[in-house]
């Protein structure tokens, strides 16, 4: 999934880093003026760099150093407190909100969302991509930047304008063809995640019992908070139809996904 739009008139830049085994791309708009002196946006990146490292290195299932390599061999209690090792008290508390997070989506979604179904024990990518994303563009604005896009390998979060009068546009790709897109929409000021096969291959996992297997070829899902969107997102590429009760009962997100049958489409508002 992308931020589509033409080469933007106001001043602009973009930065890519290289983290969470992907790369996240941040697009910065001086819409309502020009930007801010080089030394501050260099100090304001080098912020929202040592964040996501920080995600990283406590959320990583793939490094042997962090908290939640720590959850699934078990060596945390069942409610991590602080002074775990050489995490501190946020990284704890950043600990817990995602396992909170992740607790409520699987009961909501009825488990077509489950980060405990995965080979290893818990892997809770599937939300702290977007929950990390939508942090990072909150720190931006904080800190004066404003009209700002973070991608994070498809998962966006956005802020602002992405041009003069222009509001930034996500355009959704084709489950087979990542350079077809099949639908695109304005995104003020939320987020937008799409769970399927075309942006990142075979990468989720199917949770099993009364989900044997996929209800949809692709799910997108837009609204105000972007780790849920990545919650419900999975939920329904798990669910397909059979998601649209449990989506209906969180109120401000919007579906658009490709059914299993052919490329017939549906959508929840």
């Amino acid at each position: 999934m992308t931020a589509q739009s033409a080469a933007p008139t106001c001043p602009s830049l973009r930065h890519l880093e290289e983290v969470w085994g992907t790369v996240v791309t941040i697009d910065i708009r001086g819409v309502d003026g020009p930007l801010p002196p080089e030394s501050q946006v260099h100090t304001v990146l080098s912020q929202a760099s040592a964040f996501m490292d920080g995600v990283d290195r406590v959320f990583s299932p793939f490094r042997a150093d962090s908290l939640v390599s720590a959850y699934r061999r078990g060596d945390l209690p069942a409610v991590p407190v602080s002074g775990f090792g050489p995490f501190s008290d946020d990284d704890v508390a950043w600990f817990r909100h995602v396992l909170n997070a992740c607790e409520r989506g699987r009961e909501l979604t009825e488990g077509a969302f489950d980060p405990w179904a995965v080979e290893g024990g818990f892997d809770p990518s599937g939300f702290v991509k977007g929950w990390a994303a939508e942090a990072v563009a909150d720190l931006l604005v904080e800190r004066g930047l404003g009209n700002v896009c973070v991608n994070a390998a498809g998962d966006l979060t956005v802020r602002g304008m992405a041009d003069v009068n222009v509001p930034w546009v996500v355009g959704v790709p084709h489950p087979e063809d990542r350079y077809s897109m099949v639908h695109s929409f304005p995104l003020g000021g939320g987020s937008a995640a799409t769970s399927g096969f075309s942006e990142k291959g075979e990468h989720i996992v199917l949770p099993g019992g009364r989900w044997p297997g996929f209800g949809a070829r692709q799910a997108t899902v837009s609204g105000p908070n972007a780790g849920w969107c990545e919650i419900l997102s999975t939920g329904l590429m798990v669910a397909g139809r059979y998601g649209l009760d449990w989506f209906a009962q969180l109120p401000g997100y919007q579906a658009f996904c490709v059914d299993t049958r052919e490329d017939k489409v549906f959508r929840v508002e």
